[in-house]
């Protein structure tokens, strides 16, 4: 039995199997192959074979292949950007992926992507030279809810963002609601250091994880741009503005409105207390919060924050920064010194390493901080570091000016006019190159345009005065951290859309790259003319300046010479109420610990930010 039921059961499958084609055929005659083929959704098919490209590393394949599928398919579209976005990604094109993960943050959390779309938007900013566009991105589409690693790191960002745009309003080289402004930055303002403000970035640009980010849609709220940070007042409006104030209240939820400098620094404010302080970004954030109090004019709450950022950033501490620490010193310094306590000032002043960036500002800002304490010794020592040949391409007119007050106030007449003759013969010139640049009637990107000319000049071949001048035009456009951040932008986007050709998979000749094409130059274009408006008020300010500087050496020129007469006129009648003589042998003698070396004309670099000058005579 057991026997004969087997070979039944083999003969029946054998049966089964023989008679398959036969019992597949319908009244078409579609094999069974072709029957389940059919019964396969196509539209879903094309979709899921790009992204097995994908997946496989042809990402310029992929890319081609999910631009198409968007542009033909009206079913799960979201999805095919999200893949599109990340193939681009892949490829190394930042900017074009932004601009696809941007129209899915535009849906709103009600989108499935929305929460990755933000993770990857946070990956592109940290592979670019200026993240602003990005952070533009998430400004006006996040709804302040951030995936949970990444929550400081959002704060942070939007926080930096809204206060830099806070400052390009007020200097001009940016446009808000009310138009360009101005604010005028003293020598010690606080408002801004060379480089970043906030320190290198600690982080590395990993890549993405493999898998995907959680899509879920999380449960609950959380503050709103329009409700928590730019809400109208409560206060009900007369029916004439009713419509009015809702479409501003409308436009501003959606990013559609630009902000007034002060709007931006009341976001940045709210976004920078959101930060946690014991976080990698709780050191930077609340650096961050001490430049928005100096900005309020809140010293003390402002002196507080940088020494807590010194305490954060200690070498010992969960999270240490030397460069942040470095800043932080610097800020205290200049707080102290605007709040007219030099003493203070210097302190902090001589916490600046010498290999930092930001040393020669130091030891520029301390020498006036030493000049009003009345040790003119030091304060033309740390002149001498300055304008030393070593640093003889840095750009520090205004020392000049001081180092001939320092004379002057010390009754050496001679060195005074020789120094301002020497000021005045440079820097004209310089004045006559900057009224012609700024005198023509341009617009903004016309003025980048001027700067691209000036720099692809061989100055070399030119005259040597007229080289050095142009030079140092060129030195003064290109000094302004905010233009070296959009002019790298710039070079970046324009690499990139060089680079489409490149990418196999016919993308170079693809329906992809021609749409990628027109999104990079609309780039290159809003980056050109933010970049036009950086240079031409960064050579108008700088003409301001050197402007006003001449018309000080000229009043000081001016006195100097009067006052030299007023001497010699007493030194005639033998007047015994002038000032009188003091002569000095040598500078005191320094610790135990250093050796005081005359100086014979040569610079050492060891020896940089230690001199000072013995002003032999003098009428203190």
């Amino acid at each position: 039995m057991r026997t004969y039921a087997i070979l039944i059961a083999s003969v029946s499958v054998q049966a089964l199997v023989l008679s398959a084609p036969a019992i597949a055929q319908d009244k078409k005659g579609l094999s069974l192959g072709q029957v389940a083929e059919a019964q396969k959704d196509p539209v879903r098919e094309r979709l899921d074979a790009a992204k097995r490209q994908l997946e496989s590393g042809a990402f310029d394949a992929a890319a081609v292949a999910l631009f198409d599928y968007v542009q033909d398919e009206k079913k799960n579209t979201e999805e095919a950007t999200y893949y599109l976005g990340k193939a681009l990604y892949r490829l190394g094109a930042y900017h074009s992926s932004l601009h696809f993960f941007s129209t899915l943050l535009q849906a709103g959390p009600k989108s499935r992507y929305y929460k990755s779309s933000l993770e990857w938007c946070l990956f592109i900013s940290r592979n670019l030279e200026d993240d602003r566009r990005v952070n533009d991105v998430v400004a006006k589409y996040a709804a302040g809810e951030f995936p949970d690693g990444y929550r400081d790191e959002f704060f942070f960002r939007l926080a930096r963002y809204h206060y830099v745009q806070a400052l390009a309003i007020e200097r001009g080289a940016a446009v808000g609601r009310l138009g360009e402004t101005r604010v005028e930055d003293t020598v010690t303002g606080g408002k801004s250091l060379k480089g970043d403000l906030f320190g290198e970035d600690p982080f590395e640009a990993p890549p993405p994880p493999a898998d995907d980010p959680d899509i879920k849609k999380k449960e609950g709220g959380g503050f709103t741009i329009d409700e928590d940070l730019f809400g109208d007042p409560v206060e009900k409006p007369k029916p004439k503005k009713k419509k009015r104030k809702k479409s501003r209240k409308k436009k501003k939820a959606t990013g559609d409105v630009e902000l007034t400098a002060k709007e931006h620094t009341e976001a940045s404010e709210r976004y920078v207390l959101r930060v946690n302080e014991t976080s990698k970004f709780g050191a930077r954030a609340k650096f961050l919060e001490g430049l928005v109090l100096f900005k309020n004019e809140k010293e003390n709450e402002a002196l507080d924050a940088f020494k807590t950022v010194v305490r954060l950033t200690h070498p010992d501490a969960e999270h240490p920064n030397e460069t942040l620490r470095e800043a932080a010193f610097f800020q205290l310094a200049r707080t102290h010194f605007g709040a007219q306590q030099p003493s203070f000032s210097i302190f902090y002043y001589d916490k600046v390493d010498r290999d930092s960036y930001a040393w020669l500002d130091a030891l520029y800002e301390a020498s006036w901080a030493e000049f009003r304490l009345g040790v003119y010794e030091k304060a033309l020592g740390n002149l001498l570091t300055l304008h030393s040949p070593f640093f003889k391409d840095e750009y520090f007119p205004e020392s000049h000016i001081l180092k001939a007050v320092i004379y002057y106030e010390n009754c050496r007449y001679p060195e005074a006019k020789n120094i301002l003759t020497r000021f005045l013969r440079r820097y004209e010139p310089v004045l006559e190159e900057l009224e012609a640049m700024t005198a023509r009637e341009q617009t903004s990107d016309k003025y980048y345009e001027a700067l691209e000319n000036l720099r692809g000049r061989d100055l070399a071949e030119t005259n040597t005065e007229k080289a050095e001048i142009l030079g140092q035009v060129l030195g003064i456009a290109l000094a302004d951290p905010e233009l070296q951040r959009l002019d790298e932008a710039y070079k970046e986007v324009s690499e990139e859309e060089a680079s489409l050709a490149s990418y196999g998979g016919g993308f170079g000749s693809a329906a992809i790259a021609e749409r990628l094409r027109e999104v990079l130059t609309d780039a290159k274009q809003q980056l050109a003319r933010e970049a036009g408006r950086a240079v031409r008020n960064q050579l108008e300010r700088e003409r301001d300046h050197v402007k006003t500087l001449i018309q000080q050496a000229i009043r000081i020129d001016i006195e100097t010479s009067r006052s030299e007469q007023e001497r010699i006129e007493s030194q005639l009648r033998d007047v015994q109420s002038r000032p009188k003589d003091i002569e000095k042998e040598f500078i005191e003698w320094t610790d135990d610990e250093k050796l005081v070396w005359p100086f014979d004309g040569e610079y050492w670099r060891d020896e940089l930010g230690t001199y000072e000058l013995t002003l032999a005579h003098s009428c203190r």
